[in-house]
């Protein structure tokens, strides 16, 4: 079970693959994968998912064929994943992208009293900063709300956790020399 392309896709190419969507956007992946690592991609909805006319048609372009019955279990190992359908089918795959919902599980933002996003993230600006003075976020745990996504790379989250610090430190010295902080 593979998470993200961007760690795992040099990894994935030309394997036989089984992208799980849950929703639309999630089934974007399966075309990502089909175009960059593997001519064998199969998105699984685990169900019925209506899906976008134009993503149904990249879908058909690519060659993904897409599976919408319930998924009972995945069983196997690394490199010999066999997916069982509870219609019976059996689907066998080197590997499987799965995007796995991720939730903050700390309430410390919402005790402080940052405004939450509706997807669990804590709204920050360009800067880091939530919408309480001198709170910074940073990491899958914060996003711009014009992001789609929580980015959920370490090397990102410790970008945005220096980018805060460095923003943070820059209020303190202006408020230390009786400045208005940015």
């Amino acid at each position: 079970m593979f998470h993200c392309p961007f760690c795992h896709g040099w990894e994935t190419r030309g394997m036989a693959l089984a992208v799980l969507a849950r929703e639309p956007r999630e089934a974007m992946l399966a075309l990502y994968v089909a175009d960059r690592f593997s001519d064998d991609v199969v998105l699984c909805t685990n169900g019925p998912l209506e899906l976008p006319a134009e993503i149904v048609a990249r879908l058909d372009e690519r060659g993904v064929p897409a599976i919408d019955a319930p998924i009972s279990r995945v069983t196997g190992e690394p490199g010999a994943l066999e997916l069982h359908f509870a219609d019976g089918r059996t689907l066998a795959r080197d590997g499987v992208y799965h995007r796995a919902p991720t939730r903050q599980h700390a309430h410390l933002a919402a005790k402080l009293g940052c405004e939450i996003l509706d997807d669990g993230t804590v709204r920050v600006d360009e800067r880091q900063q939530t919408t309480v003075p001198g709170v910074a976020a940073a990491g899958d745990t914060a996003k711009l709300p014009a992001v789609p996504d929580a980015v959920t790379l370490v090397s990102l989250g410790a970008a945005d956790g220096v980018r805060a610090a460095v923003w943070l430190d820059g209020d303190l010295f202006r408020s230390g020399l009786g400045l208005t902080p940015t």
